[in-house]
This record gives structure tokens, C-alpha cells and sequence, in this order.
């Protein structure tokens, strides 16, 4: 989904080095694999200073689906982890 005019709808937006501020977004959903709903959204702000070609879109679209599977090699990791501590807590049982 693209947001517009970003300034009527938040105020003092950060602009980083650039005088002028974001006046465009991006917010996609994190869809972690095997997942009904999305675990997340990623809102990432369009630089002013360049055009949202297919280009751009595709660069957020890769930094979306990093952060869904960093999010879900996280989610295992925690899982995995759960289940040797249960079993720790069996072998001293």
C-alpha cells in the first residue's frame, strides 16, 4: 500500500541529511511463512529525491521479506530452545 502526503498526516517528519522530509511510504506486510495473518508491518518512508519505479518497490519488497524471514528464523530458534529446556527439565525429573 502506498501512503501519500505524508506531512498532513504526521508532523515534523525526520528528513535525515536532506532539507525536505518523506512524502511517500510504503507499508507492506510481514508474512512469515506458514502463517494465516501477517506478523507484522514494515513501513518504510520513499526518498523525495527518487522515483518510486519498479526498482525501488523491488528493493522494499526484498527488505520485507528479509525481515520475515529473520523473524521467522527467530521464532524457531526460541522454539527450539523451549523444547531443550523441556527436556533438560525431563532428564532431571
Amino acid at each position: 500500500m502506498i501512503v501519500t502526503e505524508l506531512a498532513s498526516h504526521f508532523a515534523d517528519l525526520p528528513h535525515g541529511a536532506w532539507s525536505e522530509p518523506a512524502h511517500t511510504a510504503l507499508a507492506m506486510p510481514i508474512m512469515v511463512p506458514g502463517a494465516e495473518r501477517p506478523s507484522a508491518l514494515f513501513i518504510g518512508a520513499v526518498s523525495p529525491r527518487r522515483v518510486l519505479d519498479e526498482d525501488y518497490q523491488a528493493f522494499f519488497n526484498l527488505l520485507a521479506g528479509q525481515i520475515a524471514t529473520t523473524t521467522a528464523e527467530a521464532a524457531a530458534y526460541q522454539e527450539q530452545r523451549k523444547r531443550a529446556e523441556a527436556l533438560a527439565e525431563l532428564d532431571r525429573a
